[in-house]
């Protein structure tokens, strides 16, 4: 068996911090846990927007390259890939890319110039893959995809997506993502009073929505819905904590939903806050967690409630029923069907004790399946058994 010690990983992320991505966020969790254990890890990136071409962040190099335009770009990011990587391929032995989109699928091509091993995570399902017997560019992705080694699958719902397609089904392996469950714990009711005051939240019980404001996340929607129920929640605040989206068509949604709180003279009731590094504080201040998404792959705001111990609504998509028992862990309710919400937060909203033993459960789950230590063991397994293959 190679030593952990032995293994060498060059992490490719189209986002990375500053510019943040759930798939960025969580390739740094596995890092950092892997470090502990001897891997060594650095990460490539992109970015066209002036940042140091070679930096560190929170202890790791980090190299940044710059993609083209968006038509035939990819060729521009593939080939800086690796230029990049040719001068360094005595610093790693794997190349292990967050995402299977057709601009990620030139990493097996770059890892076999460089004789180097190579993964790729298939992070949202019906998305990654999605042109994969649609068009002549999914073709493209299929041939690209085929000279990558393994494909990581993060549900249950993309590993059926995978067999479906014509790629090399042997390659894939199921390790869904996991949470760091020292960061992301529960709250007492005492520091959760004091969270509450060091965020400027009111005393009242507090729904939570952490992601992104876009038209993916389904944030308006559930805006919407809130307020055509107003009075089922009228003891409680709808908390929507998140960055403005980086698609130019959802750049205004968060203005564009602010002014409607604000036409419906709301502004108690709904409020807004801009992302923070620190969002666990805003888990642990919660009472509950909703997230609408139309899709996923397995979401980690939904790991990261579960773990601070919140009881979680949410839609009945790729990753959720692999995270939730529905009624025991979380509830789940169907994607954009306002009854089924409805119906799935009414007893938590009306029962305190609800909320409390779903949420222990919930964290309890995520402790004993899905910790970052439990991941990071199966990515350690998987690096293995990819070095110990001619």
């Amino acid at each position: 068996m190679i030593s952990p010690h032995n293994i060498k990983i060059c992490a490719f992320s189209y986002y990375f911090p500053p510019h943040f991505s759930g798939a960025g966020l969580q390739t740094l969790t596995l890092a950092k846990e892997l470090s502990k254990r001897g891997i060594r890890y650095f990460f490539v990136t992109v970015d066209n927007t002036g940042l140091p071409r070679k930096d560190n962040y929170q202890g790791f190099d980090i190299y940044r390259i710059s993609d083209g335009p968006k038509k035939h770009g990819e060729l521009a990011l593939w080939w800086n890939l690796y230029r990049t990587l040719q001068p360094l391929k005595n610093q790693f032995d794997i190349i292990h890319a967050s995402g299977a989109t057709y601009r990620n699928s030139g990493v097996g091509i770059v890892g076999k110039a460089l004789g180097k091993k190579s993964l790729t995570i298939v992070s949202m399902a019906h998305n990654d893959l999605y042109y994969i017997g649609r068009s002549r560019i999914g073709k493209v992705q299929s041939f690209l995809l085929n000279h990558v080694d393994r494909y990581v699958s993060l549900s249950r719902q993309i590993t059926e997506e995978i067999r479906s397609l014509p790629l090399d089904t042997a390659k894939a392996v199921e390790i869904p993502q996991g949470v760091n469950t020292e960061r992301f714990r529960p709250a007492d009711g005492r520091e959760a009073a004091k969270l509450r005051g060091q965020l400027n939240l009111p005393e009242r019980p507090i729904a939570l929505y952490a992601g992104v404001f876009d038209s993916r996340k389904n944030v308006e929607w559930l805006v919407h819905t809130w307020l055509k129920h107003r009075t089922l929640f009228a003891d409680w605040c709808l908390l929507l904590v998140g960055p403005t989206s980086r698609d130019e068509r959802d750049r205004e949604l968060r203005k564009k939903l602010y002014a409607v709180v604000q036409r419906e003279r709301m502004e108690r009731d709904i409020l807004f806050a801009e992302f923070s590094p620190q969002v666990e504080d805003y888990y642990r201040a919660a009472d509950l967690f909703i997230l609408p998404s139309q899709n996923e792959g397995l979401p980690n705001v939904v790991l990261e409630a579960m773990s601070c111990g919140l009881s979680c609504v949410v839609s009945r998509i790729s990753g959720t029923d692999d995270l939730i028992d529905h009624g025991d862990s979380g509830m789940l309710f169907d994607v954009n069907d306002e009854q089924s919400f409805i119906d799935a937060i009414t007893p938590l909203v009306l029962s305190e004790e609800l909320r409390r033993s779903m949420g222990f459960s919930a964290a309890n789950e995520m402790r004993t399946r899905f910790s970052s230590e439990i991941s990071a063991e199966r990515y350690l397994n998987l690096y293995q058994s990819l070095l110990q293959e001619s």
